[in-house]
């Protein structure tokens, strides 16, 4: 299945869901592209630049994808879990930067 992407044309569609015109939106406080829509639909103008706004979103998306896999990546190689709100009495440190041996 194709990744999903943001695009400037409603007529892209839905792969998943087999729809020839598709758009959605949630909260405009989550993500650029719920702002970007929720201002559509109340303008009822669309941005000149909004091309380029897809392609940011998609890009954002995406680095925030790879940060949470970081992110939990690393949790779990410190014996940490990623899912807790907080991991009291632990302090993670970088050993090259300890003034001790390690």
């Amino acid at each position: 299945m194709p990744r999903a992407k943001y695009m400037n044309d409603p007529f892209g569609g839905h792969h998943a869901l087999n729809f020839d015109i598709y758009g959605h939106f949630t909260s405009p406080i989550r993500r650029l592209s719920d702002l970007i829509n929720h201002w559509i639909v109340h303008t009822n103008e669309v941005p000149e630049d909004l091309i380029e706004l897809c392609d940011r979103a998609s890009d954002k998306q995406k680095d925030g994808e790879t940060a949470e896999r970081l992110y939990k990546q690393f949790m779990q190689e410190q014996g940490l879990d990623p899912h807790a709100v907080n991991n009291r009495g632990v302090e993670v440190v970088d050993a090259e930067d300890a003034d001790h041996d390690v």
